[in-house]
């Protein structure tokens, strides 16, 4: 689904965790994606931050960014600093793409409309029907027949920021806030 986000094709996203707090209309949601780390280099003007430098692993994308110096302190503790990693470890230095939550709303998953599976990201070139598509996405990650069990569902409508608004929003941001956000996962 990453790649469905970076082609501005997701726009929703579904959260089985009613009790989470996602946020509220207006809130921005950094997104965390799988990454590997090919190299790093010690602070060269003695700052206290590390560079990385490596990929973005679903579209291969390169990266080569500064931590701060919190999440520098971080990568440092880690037993091994250069590989792949999940969203869930990335370093919000790291993230690509800001959201920006427009609304909110719970229902059962099963209410789910042709047009608000094609915004969960379901692609057309795979699939004729986005209900169909997102039924079979849904139960690849939740396992066989969880979508006819019809949990109730946190449903997120967002859009992308701009890099310019998300950039000035990483740096005005204290170095060790993380929010958990909309991820590849459906």
């Amino acid at each position: 689904m990453m790649l469905a986000l970076l082609a501005g094709r997701k726009t929703q996203t579904r959260r089985t965790n009613l009790e989470k707090n996602y946020g509220a209309a207006g809130d921005h949601l950094w997104v965390q994606e799988a990454y590997k780390i090919t190299g790093w280099s010690g602070s060269a003007d003695g700052d206290g931050r590390c560079g990385l430098i490596g990929y973005y692993v679903a579209d291969t994308m390169p990266f080569d960014i500064r931590l701060t110096k919190a999440e520098t302190v971080k990568f440092l503790k880690r037993n091994r600093q250069i590989g792949k990693y999940p969203g869930r470890f990335m370093y919000r230095s790291l993230s690509r793409i800001t959201l920006e939550i427009i609304a909110t709303r719970t229902e059962p998953l099963m209410d789910i409309s042709e047009e608000d599976a094609w915004q969960e990201g379901v692609g057309a070139a795979d699939y004729n029907c986005g209900r169909i598509g997102f039924i079979s996405i849904w139960e690849s990650i939740h396992g066989p027949g969880d979508f006819t069990e019809n949990p109730t569902v946190r449903v997120i409508q967002f859009k992308r920021i701009s890099e310019i608004e998300a950039n000035a929003e990483v740096l005005a941001a204290p170095a060790t806030t993380q929010t958990d956000t909309p991820d590849a996962k459906s």
